[in-house]
């Protein structure tokens, strides 16, 4: 059939004397598209390809509904990642199609975009597949990589998105300019978000390594809803340790653990890969434990080799390597033959640059403040232990998923930490340039926002200091003119509003509860002590305000001046006015009402008793002191409280009851009966007496526990009490029906052994345990909350729960606020 209609195309060139009619022509090539459409949807990439060689005016046709052309499609279902027979073939199918678009019109067909303005560049970076891309700017103009698509992204700043990290290096390889940079115009889009705002939201903090790297001015870029990167991180407490709670055994797994810091990377073509890397190990689960073990001895053993080199021989074999050694800030490594004389030795283009971001006098100041837990030359004995143990954990079958789910978020951590460094070594928002009096964020935001905001889009970035004396691209140069004079008064009105509204990082990080990026910023700037938020809000008022309970206890820990504790908001609100606050979200991890304002109580008077006597005012700007804003905000938390006492007092003084009676009757039966004279015939045996101690036993646990339960329900159940008198009654309660439970149980099983010990001797305790399941499953259900209630009685602040956070709204995000109820290892 297609080479039916291909004659028919072609008849009239070659001489036949055929004419047909447009219409028919038409036909002929609808018919040819139909058969691509339908062979890419068979997945017959071959049958593909040859009708896109043979029939050169599919090259340019649209064949889908979203305005997909055949390259379009057949890149589209490729899968780089996916190991299968069929994969390699689709991809020489698609450098074949690349290879016959003439170079008079390769250029045309490969910046064709569908209706998301995508071209095949585009859709090639967002699958990360290297050799497509590599094929498509080889075989045509570089101006291809500059295109855009309909929210401003280029295919760079699509690798970045999607964390295809080694697409990215190979593009970025690509466009470099004389001096080894990188075009800053093709890393950010529309929006105002650039790569390292990408990477940074899709936790790709590999990729974000790199980009800091190669393009460190971006640190400092906003998009136009005035966000940096480091805004980006400060939002995301589940990246950081701070951020996470773990169980012993879980913890164990997570010290012994050691993750490589990320080092700078460059592009290498695909034949110079290590093959280890590409290799799977396809073995059953039960070898699994035998290669992770084997892989981890020989781990081990080069870390060994290469710690005795580093402290024994030194840095003599390549001065390279000091930069990386640079970068284990975690682990307090010194690098020791980081000298002036090996900076002169560095190579020109990204080793200076890089040599220039990580060995700074703040930094290595920074690393000589670090304090080592254990001396130096006790660190290999202490990585040997932490080998072992891992070693221990896996042979014992643990360390199959969980220590990998472990190991995952431990890099997690270690990267983020590392990003986190890296950015704000390179904030300057504390900086204010004496020669034009701007202040960094005036320079990289106001020209994005205000544009938005007076109807210009920000189409590009705005130039640098390089870019104005060296000139750049003309489509640049005219995006980036300077406002008319008609919009002279927009952009004044506009500012002062614009700067109210903006959160410094140190200020999100404190509402979220990062610890370590708090502690960072206020190392490296202790000027940024004095940010304040919209509502002039310092960090202080944050973090007491939205319960982060770590940031609170650094801070107040730390000698900040007497202002940081004295600062009211702009409604004349202090700290304790924000402890008392309830903002209707359950942060604290334990469940029910009542708990939660238990926390809620300790919250309040634990703020109000470690801040200084005056270092708070009394009344706010409404004249409410704060024991009046707590009891008006916690009304409904009150009343919820009391309803969820009152009903579990209820349940439990019911089941008291009943054991109380069954006890009672029990308390008063003589097995086996008695003689004349009143002795039971069975006191000396060994069961008589165990059923004695327990029936008494249970009857005066179960008769105390009804009197605690009793107590509850006609308490007053004021707010005051809630913090330890109601959840100390509610603790004894559950205690002595646990314990009036158990004796009871033990009183029964003595007083029937006197009836199966003849004939059913042996078979006993299997009977009397299978008769004890119900109670048994009754009280095992009720004893998480039993652990909850010690827990919140002992503790003196509950644990916060980091899946709940406040938005800018005073509403929470929680990702699954009931199930991290239960969880108790996340």
């Amino acid at each position: 059939m297609a080479s039916e209609i291909q004659t028919q195309l072609s008849g009239q060139g070659m001489g036949m004397g055929r004419t047909f009619s447009n219409e028919s022509r038409e036909k002929a090539k609808q018919a040819i598209k139909d058969q691509i459409f339908q062979a890419a949807m068979e997945n017959k990439w071959t049958k593909v390809k040859h009708l896109y060689i043979n029939n050169k005016f599919v090259h340019e046709s649209k064949l889908t509904r979203s305005e997909d052309t055949a390259l379009h499609l057949a890149i589209t279902s490729y899968h780089p990642d996916r190991d299968d027979s069929l994969q390699h073939p689709h991809l020489t199918c698609i450098k074949e199609m690349i290879a016959d678009i003439s170079k008079e019109n390769r250029l045309r067909i490969l910046k064709q975009k569908n209706d998301k303005g995508n071209t095949p560049l585009h859709l090639a970076a967002e699958l990360g597949s290297v050799p497509i891309i590599e094929c498509m700017v080889n075989s045509a103009d570089p101006d291809l990589i500059w295109e855009t698509n309909s929210k401003g992204e280029t295919p760079l700043f699509v690798t970045a998105y999607r964390g295809k990290l080694q697409a990215f290096l190979y593009l970025h390889n690509c466009c470099l300019n004389e001096k080894g940079e990188g075009p800053i115009e093709l890393c950010r889009r529309e929006d105002g978000d650039n790569i390292l705002h990408a990477a940074i939201s899709g936790e790709y903090f590999d990729l974000a390594f790199q980009i800091i790297h190669y393009y460190g001015q971006l640190v400092n870029r906003y998009n136009v809803e005035g966000m940096s990167p480091l805004h980006f991180l400060s939002r995301m407490p589940q990246v950081f340790k701070s951020g996470s709670h773990f169980r012993s055994i879980d913890s164990i797994i997570y010290y012994c653990t050691n993750i490589e810091e990320l080092e700078l990377m460059t592009y290498e073509a695909e034949d110079k890969e290590d093959l280890y890397d590409k290799l799977e190990w396809n073995l059953p689960e039960n070898y699994q434990t035998m290669v992770e073990f084997l892989e981890l001895l020989w781990n081990g053993t080069l870390k060994t080799i290469n710690y005795l080199k580093r402290t024994y021989c030194g840095n003599q074999e390549d001065p390279s390597k000091d930069t990386t050694e640079e970068t284990d800030v975690n682990q307090g490594k010194k690098s020791k033959g980081a000298t002036n004389e090996n900076q002169e030795n560095k190579s020109q283009g990204h080793q200076s640059y890089r040599q220039n971001d990580l060995e700074n006098p703040p930094m290595q100041a920074e690393r000589k403040r670090n304090r080592k837990l254990f001396p130096a030359n006790y660190t290999i004995f202490i990585e040997f232990l932490k080998c072992i143990m891992k070693i221990v954990l896996i042979v014992l079958g643990i360390g199959l998923q969980r220590t990998k789910k472990l190991e995952e978020r431990k890099r997690q951590h270690t990267w983020g930490v590392q990003i986190m460094k890296l950015m704000i070594e390179k904030e300057e928002r504390y900086k204010f340039y004496e020669s034009t009096g701007e202040k960094p964020e005036d320079r990289y935001l106001y020209s994005q926002d205000l544009y938005k905001q007076i109807g210009a889009p920000p189409t590009a970035p705005p130039p640098t200091d390089d870019d104005k004396n060296e000139g750049g691209p003309s489509n640049i140069a005219q995006i980036e003119q300077p406002p008319t004079s008609s919009t002279d008064k927009k952009i004044d009105d506009l500012k002062p509003e614009m700067s109210k509204t903006k959160e410094t990082p140190l200020l999100v990080a404190s509402k979220m509860g990062t610890v370590e990026m708090v502690q960072r910023i206020l190392k490296k700037f202790p000027i940024a002590i004095q940010d304040t938020d919209s509502n002039e809000k310092n960090i202080l008022l944050l973090a007491v305000e939205h319960r982060q309970t770590d940031v609170y206890n650094w801070l107040i820990g730390e000698k900040y001046p007497e202002y940081v504790f004295y600062h009211v908001d702009k409604h004349g609100n202090n700290a304790v006015h924000l402890a008392a606050m309830y903002q209707k979200l359950e942060v604290w991890r334990i469940p029910g009402s009542a708990l939660q304002l238990q926390g809620e109580r300790k919250w309040y008077k634990y703020v109000k008793h470690t801040l200084p006597p005056q270092s708070y005012v009394r009344y706010n700007n409404k004249g409410q002191t704060p024991r009046q804003i707590f009891v008006e905000t916690h009304a409904k938390l009150l009343g919820d409280g009391t309803q969820w006492l009152v009903t579990t007092a209820n349940s439990f003084s019911v089941v008291a009851a009943l054991i109380a009676t069954v006890a009672f009757a029990t308390s008063s039966t003589i097995p086996g009966g008695a003689d004349d004279d009143g002795h039971p015939h069975l006191e000396n045996e060994p069961a008589f007496d165990v059923f004695s101690i327990t029936s008494l036993v249970s009857l005066c646990f179960s008769v105390t526990a009804l009197v605690f339960f009793l107590a509850i329900l006609t308490s007053r159940c004021r707010h005051n009490d809630f913090e330890k008198d109601l959840p100390r009654k509610l603790l004894l309660g559950l205690t002595s029906l646990f314990a009036s439970i158990t004796a009871i149980l033990i009183s029964f099983c003595a007083a029937h052994f006197f009836v199966l010990r003849d004939n059913f001797r042996t078979a006993a305790i299997p009977i009397y345990g299978a008769t004890c399941i119900p109670v048994v499953f009754f009280a095992f259900n009720q004893f998480p909350l039993y652990v909850d209630l010690i827990r919140s009685y002992i503790q003196k602040l509950p644990l916060r729960s980091y899946k709940v956070f406040y938005t800018d709204s005073s509403e929470a995000t929680s990702s699954d606020q009931k199930k991290e109820d239960k969880e108790k290892d996340d």
